[in-house]
């Protein structure tokens, strides 16, 4: 780990304490009160004190922050750090663990993206497109993750969390995290810098889907599955392998261990899984409000399909965006990695009506494959909200009309 650096900061306690130090001074050098240059010597002091403190306890301490782990809007981001008090003699105090956000990289992954697929929209499994949101107020995170350690032992070491609340699916890039302490008396605030990049990527929130996924006509195999070659408990005996800790003696294949000398299991191939094709067809004027519930669908929509035991493919035709359909966490948590860096501003215009080229890529659905298409409800929820209204008041004004025909008739 490369060595942090180190900063003093200038804040309002500080610049307060500063100004009531310079205000008894001045009254000690025109009154000539020895009273006051005993207060005045006593700030002093305090400040040399203040700043020799917390700069001995400073140079001590080690902080390390573990790989944090994605998560879904509006879930906790948390960040784990240990800190380590490498002092003999003096313990450290409140210490405040604050994380730094790459303000830049928003712009950055922007420009890199549309030099990566070359269309300036959309998103591959390659070059991914825009990365949406930084650690601000106004990005995927409330706040940086904060995290508060009252003391640390001397030779000893802390482990503390930071916590931050998940607003929105997006890319958080962090720089790094600052340590910082004003101990003892809260004037002197000193800070270290530890520079450790990393990413955290905030998934679309996972829900109940609106509806129960399709199953095959056929039932739950559906037509053209056939054994695979990855090994699972069926009928059908794939290979066999050594015997370990933890397996079940019903697969034991006893006839072969007998002749070998050495316990053997028998794994038994499955069928291949249903496959589920999501169809995410955003278009870039597609209000903002939709576009994220319709990717929150989608994203719910692949989890259970995934649990459900279903070989699962995603594709944003716009977006130039095919997964392969395939089943496992690692396709799962790319995909919804995927998902949460699709910017649907940057999608392609769509083709003119008549026209079938520029429609964007389509699943390879077979005809047992399960296709659910999701769009975005583009209905306008203040017009929805004002058109009862309006249609009341020409209703209302309708018959004001008519009775004042029919009063001059």
């Amino acid at each position: 780990m490369a060595q942090p650096s180190r900063q003093y900061h200038l804040h309002p306690p500080l610049l307060i304490y500063s100004g009531i130090t310079l205000l008894i001074a001045i009254g000690a050098f025109n009154s000539q009160n020895n009273l006051l240059f005993w207060l005045f010597g006593l700030a002093l002091s305090l400040v040399l004190v203040s700043g020799l403190l917390s700069g001995i306890m400073m140079m001590s301490v080690k902080v390390e922050r573990r790989a944090p782990t994605d998560v879904h809007a509006g879930e906790r981001l948390n960040m784990t750090y240990v800190v380590r008090n490498a002092s003999r003699l003096m313990p450290a105090f409140a210490l405040t663990i604050i994380e730094v956000p790459d303000v830049h990289a928003h712009d950055a992954a922007a420009v890199d993206s549309t030099e990566a697929d070359g269309s300036g929209g959309g998103t591959t499994r390659g070059a991914r497109g825009v990365l949406r949101g930084v650690l601000s107020k106004r990005g995927a995170a409330d706040r940086p993750p904060e995290a508060f350690v009252p003391d640390v032992p001397r030779r000893g070491s802390v482990e503390v969390t930071g916590s931050a609340l998940a607003l929105q699916r997006g890319v958080v890039r962090t720089l790094g995290y600052r340590v910082e302490t004003a101990f003892p008396f809260g004037i002197i605030r000193k800070s270290l810098f530890f520079r450790q990049p990393a990413t955290v990527v905030i998934r679309p929130p996972v829900n109940q889907p609106p509806a129960p996924l399709p199953i095959g006509q056929r039932g739950d195999t559906l037509a053209g599955s056939r054994p695979s070659a990855r090994a699972r408990d069926g009928e059908e005996v794939h290979s066999l392998r050594e015997y370990t800790p933890g397996d079940s003696p019903r697969l034991i294949a006893w006839k072969r261990s007998s002749r070998t000398g050495q316990l053997l299991i028998k794994q038994s191939a499955s069928g291949s899984p249903r496959r589920t094709w999501v169809v995410l067809e955003l278009l870039p004027t597609d209000p903002s409000a939709a576009v994220e519930r319709a990717i929150a669908v989608a994203a719910s929509t692949i989890v259970h399909a995934a649990r459900e035991g279903r070989a699962v493919g995603l594709c944003v035709p716009l977006a130039d965006l095919c997964t392969p359909s395939r089943a496992g966490a690692w396709h799962i948590s790319a995909t919804l990695t995927d998902l949460a860096m699709l910017d649907h501003t940057r999608l392609r215009p769509p083709p003119a009506r008549g026209q079938s080229e520029g429609q964007g890529v389509q699943p390879p659905a077979g005809p047992a494959d399960t296709v659910v298409r999701i769009t975005a409800d583009r209905s306008d929820p203040l017009a929805e909200r004002l058109l009862p209204s309006v249609a009341a008041r020409m209703a209302t004004a309708g018959r004001r009309f008519m009775r004042n025909v029919g009063l001059r008739g």
